[in-house]
């Protein structure tokens, strides 16, 4: 997951590692990109997805205990927020599992022996 902070989440970016919606509405199409681009940003803070028209991030939900502030200081432009903002649900026991399994299978295929 990536960590959320102003370094990470920058207004302009010095270099581009994966198209995304490129600068915004239909620059992505206009690229010749194919495929609808992403849906969502998970962070450790919250979720933030894209604006169906302009294609900016917006905070959509805040994991629990999480305030909208604190992801708003974490963000290097001015974020815009949903409303209303939803708050994510508790992980459930299974889900817990799968993610410890994945990180454990993650870090075998990589050699890690963490």
């Amino acid at each position: 997951m990536l960590r959320h902070r102003p370094q990470a989440f920058v207004e302009r970016l010095d270099f581009l590692t994966t198209a995304g919606y490129l600068g915004g509405r239909d620059a992505r199409q206009r690229a010749g990109f194919t495929g609808g681009g992403l849906t969502k940003v998970v962070t450790d803070p919250g979720v933030l997805e894209p604006d169906s028209v302009t294609r900016e991030l917006v905070l959509t939900a805040t994991h629990s205990g999480v305030d909208v502030d604190r992801v708003r200081g974490a963000t290097g432009w001015p974020l815009r927020v949903a409303d209303p903002v939803r708050t994510t649900g508790s992980v459930s026991e299974r889900e817990l599992l799968m993610l410890r399994d994945l990180k454990a299978r993650t870090a075998a295929a990589h050699g890690a022996s963490r």
